[in-house]
């Protein structure tokens, strides 16, 4: 290297500048004081400064996004090989970004406020020290991590959500300072009625990733919609009826919860029937397999042959269980008495192909009518909306009363805006899925027993969502509409046998949509 070389080095470095978070650089004094340090510093040494790299970010991992430039600028151009910095832990606070630096050939590091210089030609003494310093750096970030997850645990302990606001909430701060979580007034809608479709039974993954992009939901700022496992995580969190997971315990939140216990676990339910049909291949893929569960343990009912008969018991996985070995045809009798549930006449069937048919020109009736409505009322408050704003440049109304104001307004255009999404995204009635339907039912309760095993466990995956078998009981629960069709027909039997008119029958079938539906 030409004695040129080595001057050019000493006269040109780079700035770097770090601070821990958010509020550090938005406070202003701690990246502006140590630019003054620094530059200062620069003056001084006769040394001039060709770039600055800033990170606003903790360095508890390596890959700092300024840091990284820094490294990739150095590499590119080997002439300027002095960073100035504030002290040792702005630069690094853990192991690999000291590897990271050390494999810059002849690097300078000047640590400003320490008044160290360290290169290749730095003593051994001060190269250990400087390890030393690097050390403790780490075992500072340490410490800190640890009391930020001690903090975050005992916020969770009060009931308060520790962390960004999940889907469908926001943060706010409250009056007395804590930042809480509370429903977002656009998102919050939609997470509530993806559960509630879930809940029903018929709607899988792949059905709610559609839901939430006609509806409207992305990611916060961005157009990017969510993917299943994002809202598998949604369904799956108990945040929503009101609990806090944190660290492993559970813990009971101050948040308003988006839906209520009950179908919250109706959704867990749903997702772990829908797992237990998902199983792996069996050995022997006996009629029932996968398909039953004891009442009294939750293990899975497994079929084995003895003496040339089936038998179902539990398959003891989570403890020894008391449940009794069950031969299949007594198990296949239950199923056929419960499947019974869903036997309909020639006079239900006629009604109800009279009734879907006068339900859809409702429902488009109502579709257009309540859209229109809300349309309105959204335009209606955008304007008063955009009125308070110019009531505010022209000083006509105080800043105070106009943020209260704008805030009130945004919540009900918010509230109208989701109205109108559901409005859209109810689509008109399947017939002929409805139709098939009624065919499969009538197929489950009366045929059941003459079908072929195949067709029997095809039909009950069909029909059934989970299922569980206690002390000589059978307990089912139906796929929707299926489970909404069990119950009108139990109505339909104990009406018809009170001796009500047709009249009275045909409206438990088919109530009238409320006309006065309103958004409140």
């Amino acid at each position: 290297m030409t004695k040129r070389d080595q001057e050019s080095r000493r006269r040109t470095s780079v700035m770097y500048l770090r601070v821990s978070s958010k509020e550090q650089e938005v406070g202003g004094f701690s990246i502006d004081a140590q630019r003054r340090l620094i530059e200062q510093y620069a003056e001084q040494c006769g040394t001039k400064v060709l770039q600055v790299f800033t990170d606003v970010e903790t360095a508890k991992r390596a890959g700092r996004t300024q840091f990284g430039r820094m490294v990739a600028f150095l590499k590119a151009n080997p002439t300027c090989r002095i960073i100035l910095v504030e002290k040792t832990d702005r630069l690094y606070r853990n192991i690999s970004d000291w590897v990271t630096l050390d494999t810059i050939e002849d690097l300078e590091i000047h640590m400003v406020k320490e008044g160290t210089i360290l290169s290749a030609e730095s003593r051994s003494s001060e190269k250990f020290i400087h390890g030393i310093k690097v050390l403790m750096a780490k075992n500072y970030i340490d410490n800190l991590s640890e009391e930020s997850k001690k903090g975050m645990l005992e916020k969770a302990r009060q009931g308060i959500w520790p962390s960004f606001a999940p889907i469908g909430y926001r943060n706010v701060l409250r009056l007395d300072g804590k930042k809480v979580i509370e429903p977002d007034p656009v998102r919050a809608p939609i997470v509530r009625m993806l559960f509630e479709r879930y809940a029903e039974g018929d709607c899988s993954l792949k059905d709610l990733v559609k839901l939430s992009r006609q509806a409207g939901l992305c990611l916060s700022g961005r157009k990017r919609t969510y993917g299943k496992a994002a809202l598998q995580r949604v369904i799956r969190n108990p945040i929503y009826k009101g609990s806090i997971l944190w660290d492993g315990q559970t813990f009971e939140g101050i948040h308003t919860p988006l839906v209520s216990p009950e179908l919250w676990q109706r959704v867990q339910d749903t997702i772990d029937g829908n797992r237990a049909l998902k199983g792996r291949r069996m050995k022997h893929d006996y009629l029932f397999a996968r398909l039953v569960t004891c009442g009294h343990c939750g293990g899975l009912m497994t079929g084995q042959m003895h003496k040339g008969n089936l038998y179902y018991h539990c398959s003891g996985h989570y403890g020894k269980c008391p449940e009794p070995y069950l031969r299949t045809e007594r198990l296949e009798a239950a199923f056929s008495d419960i499947l019974k549930a869903l036997e309909i006449d020639e006079e239900i069937l006629e009604w109800s192909r009279t009734g879907m048919l006068l339900h859809r020109e409702e429902q488009a009736l109502y579709r257009e009518n309540e859209g229109k409505r809300l349309q309105a009322e959204y335009d209606a408050m955008k304007k008063r909306y955009e009125a308070a704003y110019e009531d505010k440049l022209d000083g006509k109304v105080p800043e105070w009363l106009f943020r209260e104001k704008s805030e009130e307004y945004q919540r009900k255009m918010a509230d109208l805006m989701d109205g109108i999404r559901r409005i859209e995204a109810d689509e008109p009635l399947d017939l002929d899925k409805i139709e098939k339907c009624f065919e499969l039912a009538r197929r489950a309760s009366t045929r059941f027993s003459e079908l072929s095993e195949p067709d029997k466990r095809k039909l009950l995956r069909s029909v059934v969502l989970n299922c569980s078998w206690m002390d000589g009981e059978l307990a089912v629960r139906f796929r929707q509409p299926f489970g909404i069709l069990a119950e009108a027909v139990t109505v339909w039997n104990e009406k018809k046998v009170a001796g009500l008119s047709s009249s009275d029958l045909f409206a438990i079938w088919y109530p009238r949509r409320d006309s006065n539906t309103r958004i409140e």
